[in-house]
């Protein structure tokens, strides 16, 4: 029997809820905030015309937001929707329905990994906020970035050398049972039937190193006999067999001899490394004191002041990945949010020029520091850095704080537009008495490097920005972000993902944004046109007050 839910509320439900919770809960405010907010049809092309009707999409999608308010598991949600009230009153079921096995959820789910649908239900959520007067145009956007932790933990060589090779039997033997059959050898039975762990493997060191032969030439060999069969040869596409070939070729090497063994080096770089094969996603990483293996997560949010602070775009990208690409992405999802902002408040680790220029033809005015010039001679308040110099565009011909005329101006071809490389003559810079606050360099003249003439207006104009105290504080207003993502944290789980795989983990972070969304749209409700109420002193906080007070 399919699940619909109902564009309005049955009178039953209304009733029952009205009378048990006069106050309204959570979900009932969000229900009338924002309507039914997902609508069938918009999901109509992730299934299949043909077969039985199955739970309607708008209401798994609603489901799945809930569920990532209270941080539920599949079954507890699934429990939810049979017994919570104030549920069924948010979906629009009668009192009388009895939901839906939790096992379509995870299908869902799997569903919205596809083609990025999950970004869907954001987009779908926002327009109902906007049509409700909860999301203005071109409104004030401010970005950040965190870590995020993988649910698996990081392997030693010889464990993840021998669970890639069990994750790789195990697919294959419930895919092709009759293929892998007759290949079996006696040895595996004992060895990867199990999970490799550091404390089934052999004790000594030498025996280890035995074992890590043995079964670097077992995958090499399965790995052949996958590549070579002119029938079956699919098996090679299936994940576990993907994984196996990545690590096997990261973690061994056949030598002169023909022999299989563990590699005495890494060769592959740090953002190809595969730390586990339970989750081949994941990438090790380092920011400041922070390392951790998992992803990166960009949240984008609103912050105009008399409207809720709404999360308008998230972006799930490898650990390794850096800001600066990653903004071009954020505006894209912004763009098709329709969220496009009119300011956008970004750290230095987003902010360059070419960013800046790139946004002001979208109309976007980016609000974040450049990074600050790190020569030497800007290091040092007597040193003479590039903005010392005075730039001829149209001649070509920079002069120096002595007057001198530089000789040579050459395009440089990785740089956009007029970007060159500006030379002065060593003959001219040898016997400058500024020569030391100059250049360092024995037997060549002084040279900068300048990007094309937008870039470096932007460049000279930002820097002086960052210098003025109202700027300053206009750049105050990005500092929210961070409490932002403290709540994502601390309130809705943000900082381990509940899944495996990069394109899952997303799907996880757009359901949180929603549900970051779906809380504070209906706490702003809840609060009406009334300021949010400042928290309560301490205790502490009181008595030091009290003293201060006393002593004046």
């Amino acid at each position: 029997m399919s699940v619909r839910a109902g564009d309005e509320i049955p009178s039953g439900t209304v009733a029952v809820v009205r009378a048990a919770c006069p106050q309204g809960t959570r979900m009932t405010r969000l229900r009338d905030a924002l309507g039914p907010v997902f609508d069938d049809a918009r999901f109509a092309g992730w299934f299949a015309d043909e077969g039985r009707p199955g739970v309607a999409p708008g209401l798994l999608a609603l489901v799945c937001v809930l569920q990532s308010i209270e941080d539920l598991s599949d079954r507890a949600a699934a429990d939810a929707v049979r017994t919570r009230i104030d549920w069924k009153y948010a979906l629009g079921l009668e009192m009388t329905e009895a939901g839906f096995d939790f096992s379509v959820l995870s299908e869902f789910r799997d569903r919205m990994c596809t083609q990025d649908r999950a970004q869907e239900l954001l987009t779908a959520m926002l327009e109902c906020a906007a049509a409700a007067g909860l999301l203005g145009r071109r409104c004030k956007v401010r970005t950040d970035s965190t870590h995020i932790l993988a649910r698996t933990r990081k392997l030693n060589r010889l464990e993840k050398l021998g669970e890639g090779f069990r994750l790789a039997l195990e697919q294959i033997a419930r895919m092709a049972p009759g293929w892998l059959a007759p290949r079996l050898k006696p040895h595996w039975e004992k060895e990867f039937t199990h999970p490799v762990q550091i404390g089934r493997l052999p004790e000594s060191d030498r025996a280890r190193e035995e074992w890590g032969r043995r079964t670097a030439a077992d995958g090499a060999w399965l790995l052949e006999q996958i590549d070579t069969d002119p029938v079956d040869g699919w098996l090679a596409r299936l994940p576990a067999v993907k994984g196996l070939r990545a690590i096997w070729g990261q973690e061994c090497v056949l030598d002169s001899c023909g022999t299989w063994h563990l590699r005495s080096t890494r060769i592959d770089p740090g953002a190809e490394h595969i730390d586990t094969p339970h989750d081949v996603d994941a990438r090790w990483s380092s920011k400041r004191t922070t390392q951790w293996s998992g992803y990166k997560v960009h949240l984008s949010e609103t912050c105009q002041d008399d409207l809720p602070h709404l999360i308008v775009a998230v972006h799930t990208t490898a650990a390794t990945g850096s800001d600066i690409p990653a903004l071009a992405d954020v505006h894209t999802r912004l763009d098709v949010n329709r969220a496009t902002p009119g300011e956008h408040y970004l750290d230095e680790g987003y902010v360059t020029a070419e960013a800046i220029a790139a946004a002001e033809i979208d109309g976007i005015e980016i609000v974040g520091p450049l990074t600050r010039n790190s020569s030497w001679q800007a290091k040092q308040n007597a040193g003479y850095d590039k903005s010392a110099f005075t730039l001829d565009w149209q001649a070509q011909v920079a002069t120096c704080p002595a007057g001198r005329t530089s000789y040579s101006w050459t395009r440089r071809a990785h740089m956009a537009g007029d970007g060159a490389a500006v030379r002065f003559r060593h003959e001219d810079c040898l016997p400058c008495p500024a020569r030391p606050s100059c250049t360092r360099s024995q037997f060549e003249g002084r040279q900068i490097v300048v990007a094309s003439r937008a870039l470096h207006e932007i460049q000279a104009r930002n820097r002086a920005q960052q210098d003025d105290p109202a700027w300053n504080r206009r750049y105050d207003r990005r500092a929210g972000i961070e409490g932002a993502i403290s709540e994502a944290v601390r309130g809705f789980g943000l900082r381990r993902t509940r899944y495996i795989g990069l394109a899952k983990t997303a799907v996880g972070h757009v359901l949180t944004a929603c549900a970051i969304n779906a809380a504070r749209i209906a706490d702003w409700t809840e609060r009406g046109d009334q300021p949010a109420r400042p928290r309560s002193p301490s205790p502490l906080t009181r008595l030091y007050c009290h003293a201060a007070t006393t002593a004046s």
